[in-house]
């Protein structure tokens, strides 16, 4: 993951390649808040280091900053463990569903490339979605009765090729099978 993101990029590049994309929000937060935390335990150790240089204990306007500084870092590490626990409940209930829909997808999408050849055009996507849809599989999946529903799709494109979901306003999102983390994104 780079310390800095370029403004200066290519046009298909991602403005934070090392970052995850849309839907990113667990993600990003985890991240940023574990920067903020760091931070922190900077100014904390500061004062410290400052108090012993001089001598004495944490007084006055030092005890004030490293009390803020605790806060501080304990309130990121909180925000922190609730954006993990976010990405956490991603292997649960209908989530766990998605999973499971584009692991058997992914499963699909090798065993068809074997049979028929690589999945390296549109021509040949097609004709793999047709095979899926005569297989019976759904390639929608709706998280609830009258809640958002995503579409699945095969990424021929990306490296290495996978299954992604298509959502919100025609964005998507690929994620790491093994864990969910929202790691591939356009």
């Amino acid at each position: 993951m780079p310390p800095l993101c370029s403004l200066f990029r290519e046009a298909n590049e991602p403005m934070c390649p090392g970052l995850p994309g849309d839907p990113p929000g667990p993600e990003t937060l985890a991240f940023l808040t574990l920067c903020w935390f760091v931070l922190w335990l900077a100014v904390v150790l500061g004062c410290v280091l400052h108090a012993r240089r001089q001598g004495t204990a944490v007084r006055g306007v030092g005890r004030t900053m490293l009390r803020t500084a605790l806060i501080g870092a304990g309130l990121s590490l909180a925000v922190f463990v609730c954006a993990g626990l976010n990405i956490v409940a991603r292997n649960y209930g209908r989530w766990a569903d998605l999973k499971h829909a584009l692991t058997v997808f992914s499963e699909d999408a090798r065993v068809y490339e074997g049979e028929h050849g690589p999945l390296d055009s549109e021509q040949a996507v097609g004709a793999f979605y047709e095979v899926e849809r005569r297989k019976g599989r759904v390639l929608t999946f709706q998280f609830s009765p009258h809640g958002p529903e995503v579409d699945i799709v095969y990424r021929w494109w990306a490296v290495p090729p996978r299954p992604m979901i298509i959502w919100a306003r025609g964005r998507s999102a690929g994620f790491d099978l093994d864990t969910m983390i929202c790691d591939a994104f356009d």
